[in-house]
């Protein structure tokens, strides 16, 4: 898996939805919403010192992320569940912080996907 890969894997979907673009173009859309909300939810348990709710949000990240081919926003959610789940702070608001410039990177990959698919 190359690097671009690692960001947004499309190969699953596109045999999934027989190569329909819009569709798919659709279908990241409503993850990066559903996404976004969870990584907010993640931010406010963070500054709460909520470890379940980052727990929570980070499951869910994982989960999302893996469903579209997101791998790295994934692995990067998982890492922060792990700690969460062991209730270990230490290195989780790096991972954040990680997790945020990923998704970035994520956001622009499917908005250029989306514009392509038009």
């Amino acid at each position: 898996m190359n690097e671009t890969d690692d960001v947004l894997n499309l190969e699953r979907l596109e045999e999934a939805y027989d190569d329909d673009r819009p569709a798919i173009a659709n279908l990241l859309g409503l993850a990066r919403e559903t996404e976004s909300r969870y990584i907010r939810a993640l931010r406010e348990g963070i500054a709460q010192e909520d470890i379940r709710a980052v727990a929570r949000a980070a499951h869910s990240i994982k989960g999302s992320a893996s469903n579209i081919g997101a791998a790295r926003v994934s692995r990067i959610a998982a890492d922060i569940e792990d700690r969460a789940r062991l209730e270990r702070w230490d290195g989780i608001a790096g991972f954040a912080d990680e997790l945020d410039r990923s998704y970035a990177e994520l956001t622009s990959r499917i908005a250029q996907y989306a514009a392509d698919a038009v």
